[in-house]
Order: structure tokens, then C-alpha cells, then sequence
């Protein structure tokens, strides 16, 4: 091997040992998206933890839970420093069906109570506007207020519930008006003079 040939392999070396950080045995580098690199014992993470570098060298990796509003489907080794991703955002017309902890994705469904529904699942969300005494059913078709509830108005929400006359009722209602309940008597003593 010629001098210069030596000269480009010590350059190419310590180039590498730079770049890569020479880990004591029995553990690995594991650098972070921020270019963070610790030499630290591998550990096996579960679903709904992410990794974190050691404290010190020769440490182990950490594995701690994921905080909120974010998730971790699948189980890896902490060398990987994989990070929990944030859960998705529910669309218009969508509120949170189920928010599914830290292992997987949260569930969006179409709001029946906004007027929204979809055909099946996956598809779009509908909005659909049902006349008065009528609400929204999860198949888009508007079908008559439950007993007890009452929709005054066409509009996209859902009926109501009627009021609670203990028993005393001037007027039950019905799909399009609330019951009116029957009014106290009062009693006032008549005083002598």
C-alpha cells in the first residue's frame, strides 16, 4: 500500500468515526430526528410508547408512553427512535367516534347531530336538513321523533327532548311542540281585618 493510498484510508476512517459514533460493547448508536446520538443498550418498546435516548452512556433507552392526543401502533426497538404520531384530526362534519388510547389512530364518524352522514364507511360525509318532528337517522333517511322528543323546526339537528311535568300536564305535545305543563296552584290566605 503507497503513502497515498494509506493517507486516504486514515482521512476515509476518521471521517467515519466522526460521522458514527464508536459505541462501547454491548451497545448501540441511536440518534433522534435532531441528530441527538447516544451510545445506548437497546430495549424493545411496545405499542403506545415511543423511544428516548439514555441518560448516560451505557444506559438503557428509554421507552415511555405516548402523551396525549398522540399514538404508537406498533412495537420496535428503541435504536429505531421512533416517535408517537399525532392522531388525526376529524374532518368537517366528523366528531370523534373513538379516541382509541395510545396504540392506535382515534375513529372519526359522520355527526348526526350537525345533520351529517355517509353511506358507508370511508365514504364522505352528507349533510341532510330533516323537517320539523322528523331527525337523522345513521343511513340519511329522516324518520319521526323517538317518544318524549319533539323538533319544532327544519333544520340539521337532532329532536329534543320534552319536558318533565311530574305527571301535570296541560298538553302532551307531539313531534313538533314541547308539552306544557299544568301551573301550581297557589293558595293565599285570606287575613281578617
Amino acid at each position: 500500500m503507497g503513502w497515498l493510498e494509506l493517507s486516504f484510508t486514515i482521512l476515509t476512517f476518521a471521517s467515519l468515526a466522526r460521522a458514527r459514533r464508536i459505541c462501547p460493547f454491548g451497545t448501540q448508536e441511536h440518534v433522534t430526528n435532531y441528530s441527538e446520538r447516544q451510545c445506548c443498550i437497546a430495549v424493545f418498546c411496545d405499542p403506545g410508547f415511543e423511544s428516548r435516548l439514555c441518560e448516560n452512556i451505557g444506559d438503557e433507552a428509554l421507552c415511555v408512553p405516548c402523551p396525549e392526543g398522540k399514538y404508537m401502533s406498533t412495537s420496535h426497538w428503541s435504536r429505531d427512535m421512533r416517535l408517537c404520531q399525532i392522531k388525526r384530526a376529524c374532518d368537517d362534519g366528523q366528531s370523534v367516534f373513538d379516541e382509541r388510547g395510545t396504540t392506535e389512530d382515534r375513529v372519526c364518524q359522520c355527526d348526526l347531530d350537525k345533520g351529517f352522514y355517509n353511506k358507508s364507511v370511508g365514504d364522505p360525509c352528507i349533510r341532510k336538513r330533516c323537517e320539523a318532528g322528523m331527525e337523522l337517522t345513521s343511513d340519511g333517511r329522516c324518520k319521526p321523533c323517538r317518544s318524549g322528543y319533539f323538533k319544532p323546526e327544519a333544520n340539521y339537528e337532532p329532536c329534543l327532548k320534552k319536558k318533565d311535568c311530574d305527571h301535570k300536564y296541560a298538553s302532551h305535545g307531539n313531534a313538533t311542540h314541547d308539552v306544557v305543563c299544568k301551573e301550581k296552584a297557589s293558595c293565599q290566605l285570606l287575613s281578617e281585618k
